[in-house]
Protein backbone atom coordinates (compact mmCIF):
# COMPACT_ATOMS: atom_id res chain seq x y z
CA UNK A 1 0.00 0.00 0.00
CA UNK A 2 1.50 3.50 -1.41
CA UNK A 3 -0.15 6.73 0.24
CA UNK A 4 0.92 9.89 -1.17
CA UNK A 5 -0.43 13.90 -1.19
CA UNK A 6 0.41 14.04 -5.10
CA UNK A 7 -1.63 12.46 -7.18
CA UNK A 8 -0.25 9.27 -9.25
CA UNK A 9 0.87 9.01 -13.08
CA UNK A 10 -1.10 6.60 -14.79
CA UNK A 11 2.04 4.42 -15.63
CA UNK A 12 2.26 4.25 -11.55
CA UNK A 13 -1.54 3.17 -11.02
CA UNK A 14 -0.78 0.04 -14.01
CA UNK A 15 1.91 -1.22 -12.37
CA UNK A 16 0.07 -1.11 -9.00
CA UNK A 17 -2.94 -2.91 -10.34
CA UNK A 18 -0.71 -5.21 -12.02
CA UNK A 19 1.56 -5.88 -9.01
CA UNK A 20 -1.44 -6.08 -6.26
CA UNK A 21 -0.32 -2.71 -5.06
CA UNK A 22 -2.83 -0.22 -3.04
CA UNK A 23 -2.57 3.26 -4.29
CA UNK A 24 -3.92 6.19 -1.66
CA UNK A 25 -4.24 9.20 -2.37
CA UNK A 26 -4.63 11.69 0.69
CA UNK A 27 -5.93 15.05 0.04
CA UNK A 28 -8.14 18.07 1.49
CA UNK A 29 -11.44 17.36 2.44
CA UNK A 30 -13.22 19.73 0.34
CA UNK A 31 -12.24 17.52 -2.73
CA UNK A 32 -14.81 15.73 -1.81
CA UNK A 33 -17.54 18.31 -2.58
CA UNK A 34 -18.62 19.53 -5.92
CA UNK A 35 -20.77 22.53 -6.41
CA UNK A 36 -23.06 23.24 -9.71
CA UNK A 37 -22.93 26.86 -8.27
CA UNK A 38 -21.82 30.14 -10.60
CA UNK A 39 -20.17 31.58 -7.65
CA UNK A 40 -17.59 29.95 -5.22
CA UNK A 41 -20.02 28.36 -2.71
CA UNK A 42 -18.46 27.06 0.67
CA UNK A 43 -18.64 23.42 1.14
CA UNK A 44 -21.01 22.89 3.99
CA UNK A 45 -19.87 22.61 7.44
CA UNK A 46 -19.17 18.69 7.86
CA UNK A 47 -16.55 18.12 5.33
CA UNK A 48 -13.99 16.77 6.78
CA UNK A 49 -10.50 18.14 6.72
CA UNK A 50 -8.44 15.52 5.12
CA UNK A 51 -9.88 12.57 2.65
CA UNK A 52 -8.36 9.21 1.46
CA UNK A 53 -9.11 8.47 -2.05
CA UNK A 54 -8.25 4.96 -3.44
CA UNK A 55 -6.48 5.06 -6.73
CA UNK A 56 -7.30 2.16 -9.20
CA UNK A 57 -7.71 2.03 -13.18
CA UNK A 58 -10.47 0.14 -15.22
CA UNK A 59 -9.31 -2.54 -18.32
CA UNK A 60 -9.55 0.18 -20.08
CA UNK A 61 -6.45 1.77 -18.26
CA UNK A 62 -8.94 4.83 -17.36
CA UNK A 63 -8.00 5.67 -13.79
CA UNK A 64 -10.60 5.65 -11.13
CA UNK A 65 -10.75 7.61 -7.82
CA UNK A 66 -13.12 6.57 -4.90
CA UNK A 67 -13.40 7.36 -1.32
CA UNK A 68 -12.26 4.97 1.19
CA UNK A 69 -14.10 7.04 4.43
CA UNK A 70 -17.66 5.07 5.17
CA UNK A 71 -17.19 2.34 2.42
CA UNK A 72 -16.76 -0.39 5.07
CA UNK A 73 -14.30 -3.01 4.62
CA UNK A 74 -15.20 -4.33 1.51
CA UNK A 75 -13.74 -1.67 -0.18
CA UNK A 76 -10.23 -2.77 0.65
CA UNK A 77 -10.91 -6.32 0.65
CA UNK A 78 -11.75 -5.75 -3.21
CA UNK A 79 -8.64 -4.21 -3.40
CA UNK A 80 -6.89 -7.23 -2.46
CA UNK A 81 -8.88 -10.10 -4.14
CA UNK A 82 -7.07 -12.24 -6.36
CA UNK A 83 -7.27 -10.48 -10.23
CA UNK A 84 -7.60 -13.30 -13.12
Amino acid sequence: MIFSTATFQSGAVQFARAHGIALVLVADGRTSYMSRSYDESPPPFDVPDFVEWIISSDDDGNMRFRRSSGQGPGIWREMFSERP
